[in-house]
C-alpha cells in the first residue's frame, strides 16, 4: 500500500470510530455537514473520496472531536513508512 493510501486509510478510520462513538449514522453525519448526497460519508470511510481541509473540519465539528484527533493516524502512518524506507536503504 502507497504512503497516501495509509494515510487516507487511517483518517478513513478515525471518521469511523468518532462516528460510531457518537452513534451516528453515515446519513446523520453527511446531513450534518449539509450533503445531499447520502452516500458522501461512505464514500469518505471507504477512501473513495477525499475531504478537503474545510470538509475535514465540518466532519470534527459535527463528530464533536478535534480534527486533530481525525489527522493522527497520518503521523504514526507515515513513521512506519519512513521508518523502512530508511532501513532499505541501509541507514
Amino acid at each position: 500500500m502507497k504512503e497516501t493510501d495509509k494515510r487516507l486509510f487511517s483518517i478513513s478510520q478515525a471518521i469511523i470510530a468518532a462516528r460510531r462513538d457518537c452513534g451516528m449514522s453515515q446519513e446523520q453525519l453527511g446531513a450534518m455537514i449539509g450533503m445531499s448526497d447520502h452516500s458522501y460519508i461512505s464514500k469518505v470511510e471507504s477512501g473513495e473520496e477525499i475531504p478537503n481541509l474545510a470538509r475535514l473540519l465540518d466532519i470534527a465539528d459535527a463528530l464533536d472531536v478535534n480534527v486533530g484527533q481525525l489527522l493522527k493516524g497520518i503521523s504514526k502512518a507515515s513513521s512506519k513508512t519512513q521508518g523502512s524506507d530508511s532501513e532499505s536503504d541501509g541507514q
